[in-house]
Protein backbone atom coordinates (compact mmCIF):
# COMPACT_ATOMS: atom_id res chain seq x y z
CA UNK A 1 0.00 0.00 0.00
CA UNK A 2 1.77 3.73 -1.29
CA UNK A 3 0.55 6.87 -0.12
CA UNK A 4 1.55 10.21 -1.85
CA UNK A 5 0.84 13.54 -0.73
CA UNK A 6 0.24 15.73 -3.19
CA UNK A 7 -1.75 18.74 -2.50
CA UNK A 8 -1.68 20.75 1.34
CA UNK A 9 -3.68 24.08 0.63
CA UNK A 10 -4.25 24.79 4.36
CA UNK A 11 -6.07 22.46 5.94
CA UNK A 12 -7.07 20.83 2.73
CA UNK A 13 -5.02 17.76 1.65
CA UNK A 14 -4.67 15.44 -0.87
CA UNK A 15 -3.05 12.18 -1.25
CA UNK A 16 -2.60 9.43 -4.11
CA UNK A 17 -3.38 6.11 -2.59
CA UNK A 18 -2.03 3.13 -4.10
CA UNK A 19 -3.85 -0.91 -3.13
CA UNK A 20 -2.22 -3.77 -4.41
CA UNK A 21 -4.18 -5.39 -7.48
CA UNK A 22 -3.34 -8.70 -5.02
CA UNK A 23 -5.07 -7.03 -1.94
CA UNK A 24 -8.23 -5.91 -3.62
CA UNK A 25 -8.65 -9.68 -5.78
CA UNK A 26 -8.23 -11.43 -2.33
CA UNK A 27 -11.03 -9.17 -0.63
CA UNK A 28 -13.32 -9.74 -4.12
CA UNK A 29 -12.73 -13.92 -3.81
CA UNK A 30 -14.26 -13.56 0.19
CA UNK A 31 -17.01 -11.56 -1.25
CA UNK A 32 -17.44 -14.06 -4.09
CA UNK A 33 -17.50 -16.99 -1.80
CA UNK A 34 -19.64 -15.77 0.93
CA UNK A 35 -21.90 -14.99 -2.21
CA UNK A 36 -21.49 -18.81 -3.46
CA UNK A 37 -22.40 -20.09 -0.39
CA UNK A 38 -25.65 -18.42 -0.05
CA UNK A 39 -26.83 -18.96 -3.61
CA UNK A 40 -29.26 -21.87 -4.45
CA UNK A 41 -29.34 -23.13 -7.83
CA UNK A 42 -31.36 -25.39 -9.46
CA UNK A 43 -28.93 -28.75 -10.09
CA UNK A 44 -26.22 -27.73 -7.86
CA UNK A 45 -25.53 -28.63 -3.76
CA UNK A 46 -25.23 -25.63 -2.14
CA UNK A 47 -22.04 -24.42 -1.67
CA UNK A 48 -21.14 -26.37 -5.51
CA UNK A 49 -22.12 -24.04 -7.73
CA UNK A 50 -19.26 -22.75 -10.49
CA UNK A 51 -17.40 -19.89 -9.89
CA UNK A 52 -18.21 -18.38 -13.26
CA UNK A 53 -22.29 -18.91 -12.34
CA UNK A 54 -21.12 -16.97 -8.98
CA UNK A 55 -18.92 -14.28 -10.58
CA UNK A 56 -21.34 -13.80 -13.50
CA UNK A 57 -24.29 -12.89 -10.93
CA UNK A 58 -22.26 -11.07 -8.17
CA UNK A 59 -18.93 -9.84 -9.56
CA UNK A 60 -19.37 -6.69 -10.36
CA UNK A 61 -21.16 -6.24 -6.70
CA UNK A 62 -18.30 -7.97 -5.17
CA UNK A 63 -15.69 -5.98 -6.84
CA UNK A 64 -17.68 -2.97 -5.95
CA UNK A 65 -17.52 -3.56 -2.16
CA UNK A 66 -13.72 -4.75 -1.87
CA UNK A 67 -13.34 -1.73 -3.30
CA UNK A 68 -15.29 0.27 -0.86
CA UNK A 69 -13.50 -2.26 2.08
CA UNK A 70 -10.06 -1.57 0.55
CA UNK A 71 -10.12 2.06 0.45
CA UNK A 72 -12.37 2.09 3.93
CA UNK A 73 -8.99 0.43 5.24
CA UNK A 74 -5.93 2.52 3.34
CA UNK A 75 -7.57 5.60 4.57
CA UNK A 76 -7.56 4.95 8.14
CA UNK A 77 -4.21 3.05 7.67
CA UNK A 78 -3.00 6.47 6.19
CA UNK A 79 -4.94 8.65 8.97
CA UNK A 80 -3.10 5.81 11.61
CA UNK A 81 0.31 6.55 10.21
CA UNK A 82 0.54 10.35 9.52
CA UNK A 83 -1.56 11.14 12.40
CA UNK A 84 -4.29 12.78 10.88
CA UNK A 85 -7.58 14.26 12.76
CA UNK A 86 -10.38 14.40 9.94
CA UNK A 87 -12.35 17.93 10.05
CA UNK A 88 -15.62 15.47 10.05
CA UNK A 89 -16.66 12.74 8.17
CA UNK A 90 -17.03 13.99 4.84
CA UNK A 91 -13.95 13.26 2.52
CA UNK A 92 -13.55 13.46 -1.43
CA UNK A 93 -12.58 10.18 -3.55
CA UNK A 94 -11.71 10.38 -6.79
CA UNK A 95 -10.75 6.17 -8.25
CA UNK A 96 -8.00 7.40 -10.68
CA UNK A 97 -7.92 3.36 -12.10
CA UNK A 98 -8.94 0.05 -11.17
CA UNK A 99 -9.71 -3.32 -13.05
CA UNK A 100 -9.30 -7.16 -13.18
CA UNK A 101 -5.58 -7.69 -11.68
CA UNK A 102 -4.65 -3.93 -11.62
CA UNK A 103 -4.06 -1.80 -8.51
CA UNK A 104 -6.72 0.34 -7.18
CA UNK A 105 -4.96 4.39 -7.32
CA UNK A 106 -7.19 6.86 -6.27
CA UNK A 107 -7.40 10.56 -4.84
CA UNK A 108 -8.02 11.02 -1.25
CA UNK A 109 -8.73 14.76 -0.47
CA UNK A 110 -9.58 15.14 3.08
CA UNK A 111 -10.14 18.51 5.37
CA UNK A 112 -7.82 18.62 9.02
CA UNK A 113 -8.99 19.97 12.07
CA UNK A 114 -6.51 23.44 12.74
CA UNK A 115 -3.09 22.57 15.09
CA UNK A 116 -3.60 25.61 17.73
CA UNK A 117 -1.95 25.90 21.42
CA UNK A 118 -4.26 26.91 23.91
CA UNK A 119 -3.71 30.29 25.53
CA UNK A 120 -2.75 30.94 29.31
CA UNK A 121 -6.20 32.07 30.63
CA UNK A 122 -4.90 34.52 33.66
CA UNK A 123 -4.80 36.70 30.45
CA UNK A 124 -8.34 37.13 30.07
CA UNK A 125 -9.87 40.10 32.14
CA UNK A 126 -12.87 40.71 32.57
CA UNK A 127 -15.76 42.79 34.53
CA UNK A 128 -18.78 40.45 35.65
CA UNK A 129 -21.50 42.97 36.28
CA UNK A 130 -24.13 42.73 39.32
CA UNK A 131 -26.73 44.64 38.96
CA UNK A 132 -28.08 46.09 42.49
CA UNK A 133 -32.15 45.25 42.79
CA UNK A 134 -33.54 48.25 43.10
CA UNK A 135 -37.36 48.73 45.31
CA UNK A 136 -38.62 50.99 42.07
CA UNK A 137 -37.80 47.40 40.44
CA UNK A 138 -39.63 45.35 42.97
CA UNK A 139 -42.73 47.78 42.71
CA UNK A 140 -42.97 47.40 39.01
CA UNK A 141 -42.82 43.64 38.90
CA UNK A 142 -45.47 43.57 41.60
CA UNK A 143 -47.63 45.95 39.17
CA UNK A 144 -47.11 43.69 36.49
CA UNK A 145 -48.18 40.85 38.09
CA UNK A 146 -51.08 42.88 39.42
CA UNK A 147 -52.17 43.30 36.05
CA UNK A 148 -51.72 40.32 34.60
CA UNK A 149 -54.47 38.97 38.06
CA UNK A 150 -57.51 38.69 36.93
CA UNK A 151 -60.62 38.42 39.10
CA UNK A 152 -63.97 39.32 37.83
CA UNK A 153 -67.35 39.62 39.62
CA UNK A 154 -71.08 40.30 39.03
CA UNK A 155 -71.81 43.87 37.80
CA UNK A 156 -73.34 46.02 40.52
CA UNK A 157 -76.06 47.09 38.12
CA UNK A 158 -77.86 44.58 35.74
CA UNK A 159 -76.26 45.39 31.98
CA UNK A 160 -75.34 43.32 28.72
CA UNK A 161 -72.11 41.73 28.70
CA UNK A 162 -69.17 43.80 26.99
CA UNK A 163 -65.70 43.48 26.26
CA UNK A 164 -63.22 41.69 28.75
CA UNK A 165 -66.60 40.27 30.47
CA UNK A 166 -66.63 36.38 31.49
CA UNK A 167 -70.07 34.89 30.24
CA UNK A 168 -70.50 31.72 31.70
CA UNK A 169 -73.20 29.89 28.75
CA UNK A 170 -75.09 27.09 28.12
CA UNK A 171 -73.74 25.93 24.69
CA UNK A 172 -74.89 23.31 22.02
CA UNK A 173 -73.54 23.03 18.47
CA UNK A 174 -74.60 21.13 15.82
CA UNK A 175 -73.43 20.09 12.03
CA UNK A 176 -76.53 18.91 10.25
CA UNK A 177 -79.11 18.81 12.46
CA UNK A 178 -76.87 16.53 14.14
CA UNK A 179 -75.23 17.78 17.83
CA UNK A 180 -71.50 17.26 18.47
CA UNK A 181 -71.53 15.77 22.00
CA UNK A 182 -68.09 16.94 22.42
CA UNK A 183 -68.78 20.85 21.92
CA UNK A 184 -71.49 20.28 24.44
CA UNK A 185 -70.99 22.50 27.43
CA UNK A 186 -74.04 23.39 30.38
CA UNK A 187 -71.30 25.96 32.06
CA UNK A 188 -68.89 27.58 29.67
CA UNK A 189 -66.81 30.42 30.75
CA UNK A 190 -66.44 32.86 27.66
CA UNK A 191 -63.45 36.09 27.87
CA UNK A 192 -65.07 38.42 25.36
CA UNK A 193 -61.74 39.87 23.53
CA UNK A 194 -59.98 36.46 24.00
CA UNK A 195 -59.28 34.09 20.83
CA UNK A 196 -62.67 31.84 21.09
CA UNK A 197 -63.29 28.45 18.47
CA UNK A 198 -65.87 30.05 17.25
CA UNK A 199 -65.38 34.06 16.81
CA UNK A 200 -69.48 34.32 15.57
CA UNK A 201 -69.99 33.45 19.20
CA UNK A 202 -68.31 36.09 20.81
CA UNK A 203 -69.44 39.07 18.42
CA UNK A 204 -73.06 37.96 19.28
CA UNK A 205 -72.32 37.88 23.33
CA UNK A 206 -71.40 41.02 23.25
CA UNK A 207 -74.74 43.09 23.93
CA UNK A 208 -76.39 40.11 25.56
CA UNK A 209 -78.22 39.86 29.02
CA UNK A 210 -78.14 37.24 31.45
CA UNK A 211 -81.58 34.75 30.20
CA UNK A 212 -80.94 35.75 26.59
CA UNK A 213 -80.47 33.09 24.64
CA UNK A 214 -79.42 33.36 20.37
CA UNK A 215 -79.04 30.66 17.58
CA UNK A 216 -76.05 31.47 15.71
CA UNK A 217 -74.87 30.19 12.11
CA UNK A 218 -71.33 29.95 11.79
CA UNK A 219 -68.67 27.89 9.76
CA UNK A 220 -66.64 24.81 11.55
CA UNK A 221 -62.90 25.67 12.20
CA UNK A 222 -60.98 24.63 8.63
CA UNK A 223 -58.11 23.05 11.56
CA UNK A 224 -61.17 21.33 13.83
CA UNK A 225 -59.76 18.05 15.10
CA UNK A 226 -62.43 16.15 13.88
CA UNK A 227 -61.29 16.19 10.23
CA UNK A 228 -64.80 15.42 8.93
CA UNK A 229 -66.36 18.13 10.62
CA UNK A 230 -63.61 20.74 9.62
CA UNK A 231 -65.06 23.49 7.58
CA UNK A 232 -68.61 22.56 7.90
CA UNK A 233 -71.56 25.03 8.37
CA UNK A 234 -72.32 24.73 11.96
CA UNK A 235 -75.35 25.96 14.19
CA UNK A 236 -74.46 26.98 17.99
CA UNK A 237 -77.55 27.62 20.07
CA UNK A 238 -76.23 30.03 23.58
CA UNK A 239 -78.03 30.83 26.61
CA UNK A 240 -76.52 33.34 29.07
CA UNK A 241 -76.31 32.18 32.63
CA UNK A 242 -73.91 34.76 34.22
CA UNK A 243 -72.23 37.88 33.22
CA UNK A 244 -68.59 38.82 35.27
CA UNK A 245 -66.93 41.72 35.09
CA UNK A 246 -63.28 42.34 35.68
CA UNK A 247 -62.30 43.74 38.74
CA UNK A 248 -59.69 46.06 39.75
CA UNK A 249 -57.13 44.42 41.76
CA UNK A 250 -55.84 46.18 44.87
CA UNK A 251 -52.04 45.61 46.26
CA UNK A 252 -52.92 44.27 49.64
CA UNK A 253 -52.54 41.32 51.93
CA UNK A 254 -55.72 40.01 50.66
CA UNK A 255 -54.45 40.75 47.34
CA UNK A 256 -51.15 38.17 48.92
CA UNK A 257 -53.03 35.62 50.09
CA UNK A 258 -54.86 35.30 46.89
CA UNK A 259 -51.53 34.05 45.37
CA UNK A 260 -51.18 31.99 48.24
CA UNK A 261 -48.94 33.78 49.78
CA UNK A 262 -48.72 35.21 53.69
CA UNK A 263 -49.18 38.59 53.43
CA UNK A 264 -47.91 41.49 50.84
CA UNK A 265 -44.11 41.61 52.37
CA UNK A 266 -43.90 37.72 52.19
CA UNK A 267 -45.01 38.50 48.30
CA UNK A 268 -42.15 41.46 47.83
CA UNK A 269 -39.50 39.24 49.29
CA UNK A 270 -40.66 36.56 46.77
CA UNK A 271 -40.13 39.16 43.97
CA UNK A 272 -37.21 40.09 45.13
CA UNK A 273 -35.67 36.92 45.04
CA UNK A 274 -37.10 36.02 41.95
CA UNK A 275 -35.34 39.34 40.19
CA UNK A 276 -32.15 38.32 41.94
CA UNK A 277 -32.60 34.93 40.48
CA UNK A 278 -33.35 36.82 36.85
CA UNK A 279 -30.63 39.21 37.12
CA UNK A 280 -27.69 36.33 38.18
CA UNK A 281 -28.68 34.39 35.14
CA UNK A 282 -28.63 37.19 33.13
CA UNK A 283 -25.16 38.09 34.74
CA UNK A 284 -23.86 34.37 33.70
CA UNK A 285 -24.93 34.89 30.26
CA UNK A 286 -23.39 38.64 29.47
CA UNK A 287 -20.02 36.77 31.25
CA UNK A 288 -20.31 33.69 28.62
CA UNK A 289 -20.71 36.09 26.01
CA UNK A 290 -17.82 38.39 27.11
CA UNK A 291 -15.45 35.13 27.06
CA UNK A 292 -16.20 33.86 24.10
CA UNK A 293 -15.32 37.46 22.74
CA UNK A 294 -12.21 37.21 24.13
CA UNK A 295 -11.62 33.67 23.06
CA UNK A 296 -13.07 34.69 19.32
CA UNK A 297 -9.85 38.11 19.42
CA UNK A 298 -7.37 35.27 20.61
CA UNK A 299 -7.82 32.62 18.41
CA UNK A 300 -7.70 33.62 14.62
CA UNK A 301 -6.52 30.25 12.56
CA UNK A 302 -7.70 28.50 9.38
CA UNK A 303 -11.14 26.55 9.96
CA UNK A 304 -12.43 23.83 7.92
CA UNK A 305 -14.25 25.16 5.26
CA UNK A 306 -16.84 21.85 4.96
CA UNK A 307 -17.66 23.13 8.80
CA UNK A 308 -18.57 26.16 8.19
CA UNK A 309 -20.65 25.54 5.60
CA UNK A 310 -22.83 22.83 7.45
CA UNK A 311 -22.57 25.66 10.63
CA UNK A 312 -23.86 28.49 7.50
CA UNK A 313 -26.59 25.66 6.20
CA UNK A 314 -28.05 25.52 9.96
CA UNK A 315 -27.97 29.08 10.31
CA UNK A 316 -29.87 29.60 7.15
CA UNK A 317 -32.69 27.27 7.17
CA UNK A 318 -33.07 29.12 10.68
CA UNK A 319 -33.40 31.91 9.24
CA UNK A 320 -35.59 30.98 6.38
CA UNK A 321 -37.95 28.81 8.93
CA UNK A 322 -38.41 32.05 11.00
CA UNK A 323 -39.24 33.84 7.60
CA UNK A 324 -42.05 31.28 6.72
CA UNK A 325 -43.55 31.86 10.17
CA UNK A 326 -43.74 35.59 10.01
CA UNK A 327 -44.94 35.70 6.92
CA UNK A 328 -47.48 33.13 8.11
CA UNK A 329 -48.39 35.37 11.23
CA UNK A 330 -48.05 38.57 9.22
CA UNK A 331 -45.24 40.11 11.10
CA UNK A 332 -43.11 40.98 8.21
CA UNK A 333 -41.09 44.53 8.36
CA UNK A 334 -39.44 46.43 5.89
CA UNK A 335 -36.90 47.16 7.85
CA UNK A 336 -33.32 45.78 6.21
CA UNK A 337 -35.94 45.39 3.17
CA UNK A 338 -32.35 46.87 0.80
CA UNK A 339 -30.01 43.88 2.37
CA UNK A 340 -29.28 41.19 -0.39
CA UNK A 341 -29.34 37.53 0.30
CA UNK A 342 -25.98 37.63 -0.96
CA UNK A 343 -25.25 40.02 1.72
CA UNK A 344 -26.78 38.76 4.31
CA UNK A 345 -24.49 35.43 3.54
CA UNK A 346 -21.43 37.10 3.61
CA UNK A 347 -22.82 38.25 7.52
CA UNK A 348 -23.51 34.83 8.60
CA UNK A 349 -20.66 32.74 6.97
CA UNK A 350 -18.81 34.69 8.85
CA UNK A 351 -20.53 34.15 12.25
CA UNK A 352 -20.65 30.81 11.14
CA UNK A 353 -16.86 30.51 11.17
CA UNK A 354 -16.60 32.46 14.54
CA UNK A 355 -19.33 29.64 15.85
CA UNK A 356 -16.85 26.43 14.23
CA UNK A 357 -13.60 28.55 15.48
CA UNK A 358 -14.94 28.59 19.18
CA UNK A 359 -16.33 25.01 19.19
CA UNK A 360 -12.93 23.80 18.23
CA UNK A 361 -11.49 26.17 21.33
CA UNK A 362 -13.57 24.74 23.34
CA UNK A 363 -13.31 21.33 22.60
CA UNK A 364 -9.73 21.40 22.80
CA UNK A 365 -9.84 22.87 26.64
CA UNK A 366 -12.33 20.57 27.45
CA UNK A 367 -10.06 18.00 26.50
CA UNK A 368 -7.08 18.75 27.83
CA UNK A 369 -8.65 19.19 31.27
CA UNK A 370 -10.92 16.04 31.17
CA UNK A 371 -13.90 18.32 31.51
CA UNK A 372 -17.37 15.79 31.01
CA UNK A 373 -20.30 15.37 31.88
CA UNK A 374 -21.40 12.96 34.95
CA UNK A 375 -23.59 10.52 34.24
CA UNK A 376 -26.33 12.15 36.68
CA UNK A 377 -25.94 15.36 34.51
CA UNK A 378 -26.14 13.43 31.25
CA UNK A 379 -29.26 11.33 32.41
CA UNK A 380 -30.75 14.68 33.73
CA UNK A 381 -30.14 16.16 30.18
CA UNK A 382 -32.08 13.10 28.57
CA UNK A 383 -34.83 13.13 30.87
CA UNK A 384 -35.76 17.26 30.47
CA UNK A 385 -35.71 16.82 26.57
CA UNK A 386 -37.96 13.94 27.01
CA UNK A 387 -40.20 15.37 29.08
CA UNK A 388 -40.79 18.11 25.83
CA UNK A 389 -42.66 15.02 24.28
CA UNK A 390 -45.47 14.13 26.54
CA UNK A 391 -46.59 10.64 26.00
CA UNK A 392 -43.80 9.70 23.87
CA UNK A 393 -40.84 10.17 27.02
CA UNK A 394 -39.36 6.86 26.28
CA UNK A 395 -38.82 6.50 22.84
CA UNK A 396 -36.77 10.14 23.38
CA UNK A 397 -34.71 8.26 26.15
CA UNK A 398 -34.50 5.25 24.01
CA UNK A 399 -33.62 7.06 20.65
CA UNK A 400 -30.86 8.87 22.44
CA UNK A 401 -29.27 5.72 24.21
CA UNK A 402 -29.22 4.00 20.37
CA UNK A 403 -27.84 7.37 18.78
CA UNK A 404 -24.56 8.28 20.19
CA UNK A 405 -24.51 11.17 17.93
CA UNK A 406 -27.53 12.71 18.50
CA UNK A 407 -26.88 12.90 22.25
CA UNK A 408 -23.91 14.23 21.92
CA UNK A 409 -25.46 17.45 19.92
CA UNK A 410 -28.03 17.47 22.92
CA UNK A 411 -25.14 17.80 25.68
CA UNK A 412 -23.24 20.27 23.18
CA UNK A 413 -24.95 23.00 25.19
CA UNK A 414 -24.18 21.82 28.69
CA UNK A 415 -20.76 20.68 28.13
CA UNK A 416 -19.89 23.90 27.13
CA UNK A 417 -21.04 26.15 29.54
CA UNK A 418 -19.27 24.11 31.87
CA UNK A 419 -16.09 24.59 29.54
CA UNK A 420 -17.25 28.52 29.72
CA UNK A 421 -17.32 27.98 33.94
CA UNK A 422 -13.78 26.21 33.87
CA UNK A 423 -12.26 29.43 32.15
CA UNK A 424 -14.51 31.80 34.19
CA UNK A 425 -12.67 30.28 37.24
CA UNK A 426 -8.94 30.42 36.09
CA UNK A 427 -9.35 34.24 34.42
CA UNK A 428 -9.33 37.27 35.43
CA UNK A 429 -12.79 38.17 36.55
CA UNK A 430 -13.58 41.42 38.66
CA UNK A 431 -16.86 41.99 39.92
CA UNK A 432 -18.99 45.60 39.67
CA UNK A 433 -21.88 46.23 40.84
CA UNK A 434 -23.55 48.55 38.71
CA UNK A 435 -26.84 49.85 38.59
CA UNK A 436 -30.29 48.74 36.78
CA UNK A 437 -29.62 51.37 33.48
CA UNK A 438 -26.10 49.80 32.98
CA UNK A 439 -27.07 46.66 33.45
CA UNK A 440 -29.71 46.53 30.83
CA UNK A 441 -27.39 48.61 28.20
CA UNK A 442 -24.47 45.58 28.86
CA UNK A 443 -27.39 42.88 28.51
CA UNK A 444 -29.19 44.42 25.12
CA UNK A 445 -25.93 44.14 23.88
CA UNK A 446 -26.45 40.37 24.03
CA UNK A 447 -30.34 39.82 24.29
CA UNK A 448 -31.67 42.36 23.36
CA UNK A 449 -35.22 41.43 24.32
CA UNK A 450 -34.27 40.54 28.07
CA UNK A 451 -35.92 43.27 29.51
CA UNK A 452 -38.53 44.19 27.43
CA UNK A 453 -39.32 47.02 25.13
CA UNK A 454 -41.28 49.07 27.27
CA UNK A 455 -38.02 51.07 29.05
CA UNK A 456 -36.61 50.73 26.23
CA UNK A 457 -34.51 54.42 25.58
CA UNK A 458 -32.60 55.62 22.77
CA UNK A 459 -29.05 55.60 24.67
CA UNK A 460 -29.82 51.37 25.42
CA UNK A 461 -30.02 51.19 21.49
CA UNK A 462 -26.32 51.84 21.21
CA UNK A 463 -25.53 49.17 23.25
CA UNK A 464 -22.37 46.84 21.79
CA UNK A 465 -22.47 45.09 18.82
CA UNK A 466 -23.39 41.40 18.44
CA UNK A 467 -23.38 38.40 15.68
CA UNK A 468 -27.26 38.36 15.93
CA UNK A 469 -28.46 37.81 12.67
CA UNK A 470 -30.48 40.62 11.37
CA UNK A 471 -34.33 41.05 11.09
CA UNK A 472 -35.36 39.52 8.12
CA UNK A 473 -37.36 41.33 5.75
CA UNK A 474 -40.00 40.48 3.25
CA UNK A 475 -38.50 40.77 -0.32
CA UNK A 476 -40.45 41.45 -3.57
CA UNK A 477 -40.82 37.91 -5.20
CA UNK A 478 -39.19 36.16 -2.28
Amino acid sequence: MKFEQTIVEGLRHTYRITIPAALVEEKVEAYLAAYGNDLKIPGFRPGKVPQSVIETRYGVRAREQAMAEAMQGANEKLVAEKNIKPAGEDSKIEIVSHGHGKDLVYVYEVEVLPQFEIQDFGKIKLEKLQATVEEEQIEKEIEILRKSYKKFDAPKKERPAQNKDIVTVQVTTKVGGKAIPDLDRKELRIELGEPFIFPEVVQALTGMKEGQEANIDHGMPEQFWERKLAGKKAETHIKVIKIEEPVVVKVNDAWAKDLGMDNLEALRQKVREQVEQNYTLLTQMLLKRRILDALAEEYTFEVPARLVDSEFKQIWKRLEDELAAAEARGDLSDDDADVSDDELKTEYTAIAERRVRLGLVISEIGRLNDIHLSEEEVRSAVIREAMRYKGEEREIIEYYRKHPKALDRLLAPALEDKVVGFIASNAKIKEKAVDLKTFKKAIRGVLPTAFGSDDETEEDNDSEKTDKPKKIAAKKGK
